[in-house]
């Protein structure tokens, strides 16, 4: 039983492989340039949720830069500004706080263990050997 990797050319949906071979469908060798990539689902989602959300916020913006102008009198300026000031701080804030509370809480939940060094432990017949007792050693 022979097993060798397909070959897919995803522009022209062919795929090179022998009648007599078997071929590990699971396994492909992708041609360089094909725009194949991994992508996590969830975190596309959340962006796009997050987006959507944010134009909420891009529109508070936008009322109160309308509210600061027709109260205080400032220039126009300040309604493009405050709509993109709102719109970024309900998109970026957040994705801040979900990275933030998703590393908190991988560091106490799945922790690394590179923050600690684990004690060194000697076998009773380590130190002996090193004092030249090989005979007690042996019998450890």
């Amino acid at each position: 039983m022979v097993r060798r990797e397909r070959a897919v050319s995803v522009e022209r949906g062919e795929a090179e492989a022998s009648s007599s071979e078997q071929v590990n469908p699971v396994r492909r060798a992708y041609v360089a340039g094909s725009g194949a990539k991994d992508a996590d689902a969830f975190q596309t989602v959340l962006r796009l949720l997050v987006l959507l959300w944010s134009t909420l916020g891009a529109f508070l913006g936008f009322l109160m830069g309308v509210w600061t102008v027709a109260m205080q009198g400032t220039g126009y300026w300040v309604v493009p500004v405050t709509t993109v000031m709102g719109w970024a701080m309900s998109y970026f804030g957040p994705l801040f706080v979900a990275h933030v509370a998703g590393s908190l809480a991988s560091t106490v939940h799945a922790p690394s263990g590179a923050s600690t060094p684990r004690r060194k432990e000697h076998s009773l017949a380590e130190p002996l050997v090193v004092r030249g007792l090989y005979e007690e050693a042996t019998a450890a």
